[in-house]
């Protein structure tokens, strides 16, 4: 019915510094002094002088696999382009529900393998006991378990997906494409992992 899943994150493309090294030597008409190599060094230099507008030449595109309510923190930032995948249009009523296990649940993520597969036989309070975990990390089993069935419940008894979804938890794991410019993911990097006071899950898929 359903399984636990990690987050994850899967680089896409990245701008060829070169194309950074090009636009930003227009400013000084120093394209003459372009090595084959200089692209590193030109760039660290901009960032280090503080001329960021640079960067905003360059694209970062990112496929990340985590929680919807990370994604809803993720979207927050503007100056990004985003393609998700939809509760709305996707029906889960024929597929497996995917669940991210926050990172403050150390046993469920040290035997997600034991687990997603005792799901397919074994009761709940079967596998709670075996894996010994915590009574919060198995009251978030119980409640992936109740939503994951009622979800198939009213989709397989007629109710379109896009109502049933509502049942659906934060935990639910979504794929969600992001592509910004380098100063862009500066911003996010120093507002989502290098703040300490950022959600703790963010800042997990920030340093992955």
């Amino acid at each position: 019915m359903f399984k636990l899943v990690l987050s994850s994150a899967t680089l896409k493309y990245v701008t060829p510094l070169y194309l950074i090294e090009d636009s930003g030597r227009i400013c000084w008409r120093s394209e003459d002094k372009k090595t084959d190599d200089s692209q590193f060094d030109f760039v660290k230099r901009i960032v280090k002088l503080g001329h960021e507008s640079v960067l905003e030449h360059s694209l970062i595109t990112v496929e990340l696999k985590t929680d919807r309510g990370v994604s809803h923190e993720l979207v927050r930032h503007r100056i990004a382009s985003y393609s998700q995948e939809s509760t709305r249009y996707v029906n889960y009523d024929n597929r497996e529900l995917e669940y991210i296990v926050p990172i403050e649940f150390k046993t469920l993520i040290k035997n997600i393998s034991l687990i997603n597969s005792l799901l397919q036989t074994e009761s709940l309070q079967y596998i709670t006991d075996v894996i010994s975990c915590t009574k919060a990390e198995a009251s978030f089993l119980t409640a992936l378990y109740t939503c994951s069935k009622q979800y198939k419940d009213m989709v397989s008894g007629g109710t379109k997906p896009q109502l049933a979804r509502q049942v659906l938890p934060h935990a639910l794991r979504t794929t969600i494409v992001v592509s910004a410019n380098f100063r862009e993911w500066r911003h996010m990097f120093k507002l989502r992992l290098i703040n300490k006071r950022a959600h703790p899950h963010i800042r997990a898929l920030f340093k992955l």
